[in-house]
């Protein structure tokens, strides 16, 4: 049963990686799972980050944050 993309959201690492072993017959080691689950972390900090500095350029009085920049 293939699923939309929307469905992939709520799932963890190691069923993604089910699932798309079953549909295509890849294999992972644990390092690959790693590897992506950091990339994909490295991914979100960046976004937090930019999104932060985003909104002290627009309000450069507000210090909600706490940081200093």
């Amino acid at each position: 049963m293939m699923k939309q993309v929307s469905e992939l959201d709520g799932l963890c690492d190691r069923e993604v990686v089910d699932l798309l072993q079953s549909q295509v017959r890849l294999s992972f080691t644990d390092t690959d799972l790693y590897r992506r689950r950091i990339d994909r972390m490295q991914g979100d900090v960046y976004i937090e980050a930019s999104q932060i500095l985003l909104r002290l350029q627009q309000h450069p009085g507000d210090r909600s944050t706490g940081l200093t920049f």
